[in-house]
């Protein structure tokens, strides 16, 4: 118990306190961003999915110092290194979206031998942090 709440609070420290959340911002199709992260430091981002079928391509570089840890979800707006869906390999994460018609009329996936497609999330998030 001591040892979870000694944990909540660094994290809290390191967030910037425990009423500061972090939004994630939002990056929309073709758009490059330039962001600098200190060692420990993270940024969220959410990524509107089309209505249509589409392939979305998150790129990470690193200009100096270790390349960032990337992880994404379809399910979780905070991914993280324990609780998400995708990890990138090489600063490279590919994700293949297909909208809600893909399901049956009784909801189930048609193609669930394909983990990397998802059919009824409407937003990708994606969590970048320099892990150093």
């Amino acid at each position: 118990k001591k040892f979870d709440n000694l944990v909540s609070e660094i994290d809290a420290a390191l967030s910037g306190g425990k009423d500061q959340v972090q939004t994630a911002r939002v990056v929309h199709r073709d758009i490059q961003i330039r962001h600098s992260l200190h060692v420990h430091e993270g940024q969220y981002y959410r990524i509107p999915l089309q209505s249509k079928p589409s392939a979305i391509n998150v790129l990470v570089s690193c200009l100096s110092g270790v390349a960032p840890c990337v992880w994404a979800s379809t399910s979780n707006p905070r991914p993280s290194q324990k609780d998400h869906d995708y990890q990138a390999k090489d600063g490279k994460l590919v994700h293949r979206h297909l909208p809600a018609q893909g399901a049956d009329e009784h909801g189930a996936d048609r193609a669930q031998d394909a983990p990397e497609e998802t059919y009824l999330s409407k937003d990708l998030f994606v969590h970048v942090e320099a892990m150093g």
